[in-house]
């Protein structure tokens, strides 16, 4: 049974929740940004950036039911959460340092 908000009503959230466990359990890395991303990708307008407080409670619940290591979480959390705030990824960084890196010895066309 989903779980339901304090007033008792089924939130959109709910509805798909199964669907965000299921990622959960190929990723449990994910972030709630990611989350967030994904659902909107899936489900276009239907969620809101103020859901976000309400992901990451859900998720720190389904973490804790599945005992993911929280010291291994938390390193990888961070380092998701700066990419996806920024949309900066490490390879696009390494391959601009790369680029600038060979302009400076000359070696661009």
């Amino acid at each position: 049974m989903p779980e339901r908000t304090q007033k008792g009503k089924k939130t959109n959230l709910d509805a798909v929740w199964d669907e965000v466990c299921i990622e959960l359990e190929a990723n449990p890395w994910m972030v709630p940004r990611e989350v967030l991303r994904l659902l909107d990708e899936r489900h276009p307008g239907r969620f809101r950036h103020s859901q976000l407080s309400t992901i990451t409670d859900k998720m720190r619940r389904w973490r804790h039911e599945h005992s993911i290591p929280t010291e291994t979480l938390k390193e990888e959390q961070h380092r998701r959460s700066l990419a996806s705030r920024t949309g900066y990824s490490r390879s696009v960084a390494e391959h601009v340092k790369q680029r600038i890196t060979s302009h400076f010895n000359g070696t661009l066309p």
